[in-house]
């Protein structure tokens, strides 16, 4: 029996991040009766992916990092966490993001979308790890973070490339293409941007 099957009163902790209010809203369409945990109420979106792109459009990104990483739409993400919760034995374990993209790609597609002629230029490799390299023992006297931390450029140069078969295949789970999602995350962040 899964966990949704017997629940329709949910609480959410970290219900203001971006993978938290998605799973609420997920579970809103389905009808459940929903308390929100979360430690700040004011935050409503995180710094993550979405202002990457709105620098991207904004041009406030005067080069790139090279290589890439896996994305997913977080409305996707939250609504495969409540179908996880429907359907899924408690324990199962599931990737809910099979995209792939280089910090170019995606420059490329956010300029498509905004309407910009030009991207950034990408950083060559080893001027990134230098800054890297001098960043850290840097930010151990400032006690400041570093420009490019070196976790970062080593996850961009990972190459991790995840494969979500299993939910699609035994939750129904659907991700949705990255331009479109990427074409909404450009209106939310233009409206939010508004008010």
């Amino acid at each position: 029996m899964s966990a949704m099957s017997a629940l329709r009163k949910v609480l959410v902790t970290g219900a203001t991040g971006l993978v938290g209010f998605n799973i609420v809203e997920a579970l809103k369409r389905r009808g459940a009766e929903i308390r929100c945990l979360a430690r700040t109420p004011a935050k409503l979106t995180s710094r993550g992916m979405n202002h990457f792109f709105a620098d991207l459009r904004d041009r406030k990104i005067p080069l790139l990092l090279p290589g890439g990483l896996p994305l997913a739409y977080a409305p996707d993400v939250g609504e495969g966490h409540v179908l996880a919760a429907e359907k899924a034995e408690i324990g199962d374990r599931f990737i809910l993001s099979d995209q792939y993209f280089t910090l170019v790609e995606m420059a490329q597609r956010v300029a498509a979308v905004v309407g910009l002629k030009k991207t950034p230029t990408v950083l060559p490799l080893w001027v990134g790890t230098l800054v890297s390299e001098a960043g850290e023992m840097v930010s151990k006297l400032t006690r400041r973070p570093p420009l490019i931390p070196r976790g970062q450029l080593h996850l961009l140069q990972w190459g991790a490339k995840p494969q979500a078969t299993r939910a699609r295949d035994e939750l129904g789970w659907r991700m949705t293409p990255f331009e479109e999602g990427l074409k909404r995350t450009m209106e939310f962040l233009d409206r939010a941007a508004q008010s």
